[in-house]
């Protein structure tokens, strides 16, 4: 029977490992969300006073690619940086108030 691995969303070593958090083989990233709108206030949402979620959903998937620790930006921003990551968000948006929607 073959081990399984688990597998982390920025490719890194499970957390038992003792290996550093980012791992050079592994650049790359995938985060998917989904959350709900209301008209709610901030401290409103902080508090938990009743939020109202009435005004549609996102959904939103992102890839991103960690550069080269030679790559020339890497190099330059090193100073202010230890890593950088490029990457791509698409977001989809329900609005049930939209005529589109409402059909």
């Amino acid at each position: 029977m073959m081990g399984v691995r688990p597998h982390c969303l920025h490719g890194s070593q499970p957390a038992s490992s003792h290996a550093p958090l980012a791992d050079p083989r592994r650049p790359w990233s995938v985060l998917c969300y989904h959350s709900e709108t209301t008209d709610n206030s901030v401290w409103e949402v902080l508090e938990d006073r009743g939020m109202v979620f009435r005004y549609g959903s996102l959904d939103s998937i992102g890839l991103e690619y960690e550069l080269h620790e030679k790559n020339p930006l890497r190099v330059l921003f090193r100073p202010l940086l230890s890593t950088i990551q490029v990457g791509v968000v698409a977001t989809r948006q329900h609005d049930p108030h939209t005529a589109a929607d409402s059909k």
